[in-house]
C-alpha cells in the first residue's frame, strides 16, 4: 500500500490510507491471506489480493461515515467532499492492484468479478438504508429491511475479503463459495456488534438510528404500543432523553440482550458451518479464531 506508484501522484491520499490502515486490527488486514492458504494458495499469492481489498473496504467504510455525518477532520480531511474524492480514487486503486503482473490473468478476473459484485451489493446495501427510513415502517417490515441493508452492505464487504482471497489461491468455485460465506457472516455480526455499541455509547438515543437492539425492543412492545404486528418503530416515551443507564434497563427488562445473543451465535454457526467443506489446517483454525476474537472482545449486547 505504501509504495503503490498510483498514490505518488496523490501524497495527502496515501497519508490518510495508511493512517487509517495503522488503526485496522491486524485480523481486519490478514483476512484476504488467511483465506488464501486456508484452500491452498501461498500467502504471497494474496498480497495484491489483500492490498486490493484493503483499499476497497477503506473506501466504503469512508463513505458509510461522511453518510452518518463524521467529522472527515479526524482523518486530515477538510470537508465530506474531500473525503469522497479519496473513497471514489481508492475503488480504482483497489483494482489496479489487481491489474498487477503478480496476479495471474485467470484469478485477476475472477476476483475483480467478486470485488466488482460484492462492491455493488455493498453500494445497494447503504442505499437500502438511506432511501426508506426504517422508521417509516412498520416493526416487522422494517426488521426485514434491516437484514436486507445489513447482509448487503456489510456482508458483502467482508464476502470480498474471503472470497477474493479464496480466488488467489483456488479456482475450486465450491470452496471460494464457502469463504465468501464465512466473510458475508463475519460482516454481519460485525455490524450487529457496531449496533449494540452505537446504541449504548452515547449519552441518550434521542437522534439514534433505528437499529437491530432497537427494532427489537419495538417489536417486544416496549414502546407503549403492544408489540402488536404492524406498529411502527419506536422508542420509549418518543421524545424524552432516554440515558444510556436507562436505556440498557428497558432493554434488559424487554430481554433485547438475550435475542442479539441468539442471533449473534446463529450467525457464528453458519460461519463456521461454512467452513466445514475444508481440510483441517492452521488457516481454518486461525480463521475460527477471528470469529471467536471478534465475538470475544467487542462490547457485549449484554
Amino acid at each position: 500500500m505504501a509504495s503503490a506508484p498510483v498514490l505518488d501522484e496523490w501524497p495527502e491520499g496515501r497519508r490518510v490510507l495508511l493512517g487509517r490502515l495503522s488503526a485496522e486490527p491486524s485480523w481486519t488486514l490478514a483476512l484476504p491471506g488467511i483465506s488464501c492458504v486456508a484452500v491452498g494458495g501461498a500467502p504471497a499469492d494474496a498480497t495484491p489480493v489483500a492490498a486490493a481489498w484493503i483499499a476497497l473496504y477503506q473506501a466504503a467504510d469512508i463513505l458509510d461515515a461522511v453518510q452518518d455525518g463524521a467529522d472527515v477532520a479526524q482523518w486530515g480531511l477538510n470537508d465530506p467532499a474531500t473525503a469522497i474524492s479519496l473513497a471514489t480514487g481508492l475503488v480504482f486503486v483497489a483494482f489496479g492492484f489487481l491489474g498487477s503482473r503478480e496476479v495471474p490473468y485467470q484469478a485477476a478476473h475472477r476476483i475483480a468479478a467478486l470485488f466488482s459484485e460484492a462492491g455493488f451489493h455493498s453500494s445497494l446495501g447503504q442505499h437500502l438504508s438511506l432511501a426508506r427510513g426504517h422508521e417509516d415502517l412498520p416493526v416487522d417490515e422494517a426488521l426485514e429491511a434491516y437484514w436486507r441493508a445489513v447482509i448487503a452492505k456489510s456482508g458483502s464487504i467482508f464476502r470480498a475479503a474471503t472470497a477474493g482471497g479464496a480466488a488467489a489461491g483456488t479456482g475450486s468455485e465450491p470452496l471460494v463459495a464457502a469463504l465468501g460465506e464465512f466473510g458475508t457472516c463475519l460482516g454481519v455480526i460485525l455490524q450487529v456488534l457496531d449496533d449494540c455499541r452505537d446504541v449504548l455509547g452515547g449519552p441518550d438515543i434521542a437522534g439514534c438510528e433505528v437499529s437491530l437492539p432497537l427494532l427489537l425492543l419495538s417489536m417486544a412492545g416496549q414502546d407503549g404500543r403492544t408489540g402488536r404486528q404492524g406498529q411502527r418503530v419506536g422508542i420509549p416515551n418518543p421524545g424524552t432523553p432516554l440515558s444510556r443507564e436507562a436505556l440498557f434497563d428497558v432493554l434488559q427488562g424487554a430481554g433485547v440482550p438475550d435475542i442479539i445473543r441468539d442471533v449473534l451465535l446463529e450467525w457464528r454457526r453458519r460461519a463456521l458451518n461454512s467452513l466445514a467443506s475444508l481440510e483441517r489446517s492452521e488457516a481454518v483454525t486461525a480463521l475460527e479464531g477471528v470469529l471467536e476474537h471478534v465475538l470475544t472482545t467487542s462490547p457485549s449486547p449484554a
